[in-house]
């Protein structure tokens, strides 16, 4: 399940999707014949169930762009209802991937695995060596056997010579702090935090100094 924009819809289908085959059935093809066991579990496509957009703060259309507090604050409650969604069956385990967006739309992700995540749950990042983090033409997706991508300079690489790393992040999980307080959990992002900091002790600050004016 991708959460993003209407332009980060767009572009994925486009990445993805377009050909015969396409990026993602390459994908899963290479994959099958390194043995991987993939046949009924690599789920994904540019359905609406797959691919669910960010509303705007008022609901009445899709986000196009992150890039404003209450678009964010729009983010972080679709986030929250999407995952809680996910981590409400005891049966799911929810990989949250935080590579690609925008900085804010990973650090939204994180606080909202932190304030849901349960035991079998991870936080995960993608790291690939240069040139392949950069801009190729064609972009670069996977290491593809017999795929070449041309630098910015001209130089060409062979996309079968990336090397991929998948990072798990450590991250605190939360929930078992709060589940037991509140009667329901509370319905936004903002309303859950300020619920969970009331429940934690004050941290030790510098001392807070007013000044009288007068």
């Amino acid at each position: 399940v991708a959460l993003t924009t209407v332009p980060g819809r767009e572009a994925l289908e486009r990445e993805l999707f377009e050909g015969a085959p396409c990026a993602w059935d390459r994908m899963v093809a290479a994959l099958a014949k390194k043995g991987k066991p993939v046949a009924g579990r690599l789920k994904f496509g540019p359905a609406a169930d797959h691919v669910r957009l960010f509303p705007d703060p008022t609901g009445r259309r899709n986000l196009t762009d992150i890039d404003g507090t209450s678009e964010n604050a729009a983010a972080a409650d679709f986030m929250l209802h999407e995952l809680r969604a996910f981590t409400e069956n005891p049966g799911a385990r929810v990989c949250a991937s935080i590579a690609g967006g925008r900085k804010t739309m990973s650090a939204l992700l994180m606080s909202c695995m932190c304030l849901l995540g349960r035991r079998q749950d991870r936080v995960l990042h993608v790291l690939v060596n240069p040139p392949f983090d950069g801009r190729l033409t064609p972009s670069f997706l996977f290491p593809e056997r017999g795929m070449r991508h041309v630098e910015p300079s001209g130089r060409e690489v062979r996309g079968s010579s990336a090397k991929i790393m998948l990072v798990d992040v450590p991250f605190v999980r939360m929930r078992g702090w709060y589940e037991d307080t509140f009667k329901c959990a509370p319905p936004g992002y903002a309303a859950l935090v300020r619920g969970i900091q009331k429940q934690a002790p004050e941290p030790i600050v510098l001392p807070l100094l007013t000044i009288d004016h007068e």
